[in-house]
């Protein structure tokens, strides 16, 4: 069983998982662990690995982060190093990888099957919007 750390600056892991609870129904096996203004990096050290605990029963972690080089992808790098769970850490998290990612940990146990997955969703999530008109559009009739 994989479970899923959502973690970054301020609100970014609590707003992403209300969102997430908001289009697919709450989740089991995932936790969000949020780096509050007023918090050090021991105490969000502290809070996630409260967090990798809670998900004792996992096989594998799965944290996704926001940035890379930031305090809570730095820390769960020292937390992964130091664990002898398997934990792999990702950043750059959006929501539609995280939707694609709770959703397919359902029935995906392989946990690079998994990362390969979240990796390609929110890459496919990054899209710039161009209207055509219709002489660009191609017109089908069918035969």
């Amino acid at each position: 069983m994989i479970g899923v750390i959502l973690t970054g600056h301020g609100s970014f892991a609590s707003g992403l998982y209300s969102s997430l609870k908001l289009i697919a129904g709450k989740q089991k096996n995932i936790i969000a662990v949020d780096f509050a203004s007023n918090d050090s990096t021991d105490d969000l050290r502290n809070k996630l690995n409260m967090a990798i605990e809670e998900l004792s029963e996992c096989d594998n972690i799965l944290v996704l982060t926001d940035l890379i080089g930031g305090s809570p992808f730095k820390e769960s790098i020292l937390i992964k190093v130091q664990s002898s769970k398997r934990i792999e850490v990702l950043s750059g998290t959006n929501l539609g990888m995280l939707l694609e990612t709770c959703m397919t940990k359902t029935f995906e146990n392989n946990m690079d099957n998994l990362i390969d997955i979240a990796i390609n969703s929110g890459k496919k999530q990054i899209v710039k919007y161009e209207l055509k008109t219709q002489e660009e559009e191609e017109i089908t009739d069918g035969i």
